[in-house]
């Protein structure tokens, strides 16, 4: 369940804030990232429960895995996976601002991954699973 004001903040939103939709583009990189929350916050990776879906996503992105995207936005793939996620939570705000359906980033659990942060309010019209 999504939150219109998430309880608790994180990468890309922060709390009190829209809570976005989590996606990864492979399967290792959504594990992982499911992985590293449950580390984050003490629980046992072990005998974890993990369901996969497969969506389709059809709407405007803000690209900041490429180099010219961070270049427009005066980041480095770096500062887009530290552990401080206040640089982060400034590209959504001004993601949402601009009218896009979601960010596409790098990933911070498994380098080199990628995944698409889908913004709340466009996850009704732009997100089916299939």
């Amino acid at each position: 369940m999504l939150h219109k004001a998430a309880p608790w903040g994180s990468r890309y939103h922060g709390l009190g804030e829209p809570q976005p939709l989590y996606t990864s583009l492979t399967r290792a990189a959504a594990k992982r990232e499911h992985e590293r929350v449950l580390e984050r916050y003490g629980a046992s990776t072990a005998g974890a429960k993990v369901a996969l879906f497969e969506l389709k996503f059809s709407g405007r992105v803000l690209n900041v895995v490429d180099e010219d995207g961070q270049r427009r936005l005066q980041v480095t793939k770096d500062e887009l996976v530290d552990d401080d996620v206040e640089l982060c939570n400034e590209i959504a705000r001004f993601a949402r601002s601009l009218g896009v359906d979601g960010i596409l980033v790098p990933s911070a659990a498994r380098l080199g991954a990628t995944n698409l942060v889908v913004i709340y309010e466009s996850v009704p019209r732009t997100v089916q699973l299939i």
